[in-house]
């Protein structure tokens, strides 16, 4: 990419960390130096699956609490469905994201899915903005309150 950006002549410059873990102080806090990054996925050896992901490592240290993937459909590409405009919104450092699993006995493993009324709260309270912002008039909460009635059902209670 960086090659692109140098034949394009883009008066951009880039800090490169390579070789990144958080292991190394130095490297975890040029993250904090730039008001942007360009983040490709973090992986160790190809075909190694770490046990702790550096991504939610990095998530949390920036504090990136909102995912948001924007859903468009093209005018002069025809679909099933058209004038498709969704934006997508999870919590990305709780729930599911928080990392903590272990096994319970040999082939038996458990997840545990935290939130919190105070993360709840402050990502449903950026949804409302970027929904107001962004000129859209509807929010769908989606939860699963029927079946994890105490994590799910504060999730439920703070959007309402």
């Amino acid at each position: 990419m960086l090659d692109v950006f140098e034949a394009a002549n883009v008066p951009v410059r880039f800090d490169v960390i390579k070789d990144f873990t958080f292991e190394d102080i130095s490297k975890r806090d040029l993250l904090k130096k730039n008001k942007c990054i360009l983040l490709g996925v973090m992986v160790p050896e190809k075909g190694i699956l770490p046990k702790y992901n550096d991504n939610h490592k990095f998530y949390k240290h920036l504090d990136l609490f909102a995912n948001v993937n924007l859903c468009y459909s093209f005018p002069s590409i025809y679909n099933r469905h058209n004038n498709v405009d969704i934006a997508v919104i999870r919590e990305n450092t709780e729930g599911e994201f928080t990392g903590i699993e272990h096994e319970v006995y040999p082939g038996v493993m458990e997840s545990l899915k935290v939130t919190t009324r105070t993360n709840s709260e402050r990502l449903l309270k950026y949804a409302f903005e970027f929904t107001h912002l962004s000129g859209r008039k509807k929010i769908t909460v989606v939860h699963k309150a029927n079946i994890m009635k105490l994590v799910d059902g504060l999730f439920l209670q703070c959007a309402r």
